[in-house]
């Protein structure tokens, strides 16, 4: 009898069949992995960005830092943004790129496609897949109910650290993504409407970052806290109302 040769039709199609069946099972387990170290990668910028806070503020009596990129056509300092402050108190290079950040709007030099921010004057490019909480800036929001608000802009002034978020991020589309803080302020209507706040907020910030559906109270995204420490969490975890939020230093717990 002649030895046998090769292997016949019938095993070569097993094989290919098997082979393809595991890709389709290892695939989306991949995908889910890579996403999740994308996460865990984000958060450690985010940790990075508040060590950075923490150590800028011990030289300047807790000093919280400062925006100065616009939105839309609004006008700002960009020598007074953040990103100026914190570069230094950085042992490696400042990441303020998220590898969850799909913006358009990062220049090419970036590794983005290009386009520039909608709205924005002169054009310009996302430089920062992170912003700050405004009512924790020397600068207090703008509250209609309030004509005298306080001013957050020193650590020990907020009582509840660990449950005030200082840097989340920006949205990856629209006039915000070019910016370095948001509004928290204009995310409440009335009691009639209990979803517009997550709607209002995906405008500002990329709330579903992590994962959810977009703007729903469920979209899960990164955000930092003032004690340090930084955490993935759903958008109604940090968000409710006026009165239970973690953006509000004088309600957040």
């Amino acid at each position: 009898m002649r030895p046998r040769q090769g292997f016949t039709l019938i095993e070569v199609l097993v094989v290919v069949a098997v082979i393809a069946t595991l890709m389709g099972l290892l695939l989306p387990a991949l995908s889910k992995a890579r996403h999740a170290a994308r996460a865990t990668a984000c958060l450690a910028n985010l940790r990075s960005l508040q060590i950075a806070q923490l150590a800028y503020a011990n030289e300047r009596d807790g000093q919280l830092v400062m925006y100065g990129l616009s939105h839309g056509g609004s006008a700002l300092n960009a020598k007074l943004s953040w990103i100026n402050d914190l570069g230094v108190y950085s042992d490696e290079p400042l990441s303020v790129k998220s590898p969850l950040d799909s913006s358009p709007y990062w220049s090419r030099e970036d590794g983005g496609a290009g386009q520039t921010v909608p709205g924005s004057s002169p054009p310009r490019h996302r430089v920062t897949s992170y912003g700050l909480n405004e009512y924790v800036t020397p600068k207090p929001p703008f509250d209609p109910a309030d004509p005298n608000p306080k001013v957050y802009d020193k650590a020990h002034l907020i009582k509840r650290p660990a449950a005030t978020v200082q840097f989340l991020m920006m949205a990856f589309t629209g006039e915000y993504a070019g910016s370095d803080h948001v509004h928290a302020s204009d995310w409440w209507i009335d009691e009639s409407l209990p979803d517009a706040p997550a709607a209002l907020a995906s405008t500002q910030m990329q709330e579903d970052a992590v994962g959810g559906s977009p703007a729903t109270a469920g979209a899960r995204s990164n955000y930092g806290f003032v004690d340090g420490h930084a955490a993935t969490h759903a958008f109604a975890d940090v968000y409710a109302s006026p009165t239970q939020n973690r953006f509000d230093p004088r309600v957040s717990k």
